[in-house]
């Protein structure tokens, strides 16, 4: 009986006094102590807490849209629909995929168009944001849209734009095009979903080339019909 009384009397403090004590210690950033004010080491962190490594440090709140699955934790996960990147530090908030861009107006000239956008309303918490552009050419009796082909120019180019406007040339004349711009971050290849975007319909006009031909030719024609009339023996 002497034993377990000297035995009980070299424990810690009852665990419920020393849980809340741990609590009030986390949720104020300084180590969880022992009665005696020395660090608990190894002290597992509780549901909805973290610490990386084990160690003096304090356990850490999970960041927004993560969570803990256990006690003990080493990081948090992302809720679903939330990701986070490998360079992502583990108290970053984990971040979601951005929703369509905004307002996209376009500017025809014959063959060629200028697309200009805004921002998504949502970012997803990310600043990593860029713009993709689909560009796709309907009707000509193929039946639906198709993707353009290679010969299609974008400046400054396609896809990772940082700037919301593009400019795309040398589209076939008097052709449908709908051009989707997509917006993506730093997490949208974590998602299964594709890229939310915005879309425009286009026409263009005749080719810019062909209408300085047409008037070269019809330039050539007047002269050689001056040149007709002025040797003709009838005049």
């Amino acid at each position: 009986m002497e034993i377990k009384a000297d035995t009980q009397a070299c424990l810690l403090p009852h665990p419920s006094h020393l849980q809340t004590r741990v609590l009030k210690e986390l949720t104020s950033n300084v180590p969880p102590t022992s009665s005696q004010g020395h660090p608990l080491l190894f002290w597992a962190c509780p549901s909805g807490f973290f610490k990386p490594t084990q160690g003096d440090e304090a356990c850490m709140q999970c960041p927004i849209n993560s969570r803990t699955t256990s006690e003990g934790a080493i990081n948090c996960v992302c809720r679903n629909g939330y990701y986070r990147t490998d360079s992502d530090p583990l108290q970053m908030p984990c971040t979601t995929v951005p929703s369509a861009p905004q307002a996209v107006i376009s500017s025809v000239n014959e063959t060629s168009v200028m697309l200009e956008w805004m921002p998504p309303r949502d970012s997803g918490g990310r600043e990593d944001v860029v713009y993709n552009i689909i560009c796709k050419s309907c009707g000509g009796g193929r039946g639906g849209c198709t993707r353009c082909g290679d010969n299609v120019k974008f400046l400054p180019r396609q896809l990772g734009l940082t700037e919301s406007r593009v400019y795309i040339s040398d589209l076939l004349a008097h052709t449908q095009y709908t051009f989707e711009v997509q917006a993506v971050n730093g997490v949208s290849d974590q998602s299964p979903y594709s890229p939310q975007y915005a879309s425009v319909n286009i026409t263009t006009n005749q080719a810019g080339k062909w209408v300085h031909l047409s008037s070269s030719v019809l330039c050539i024609c007047r002269m050689v019909f001056s040149c007709f009339l002025l040797s003709s023996p009838l005049l």
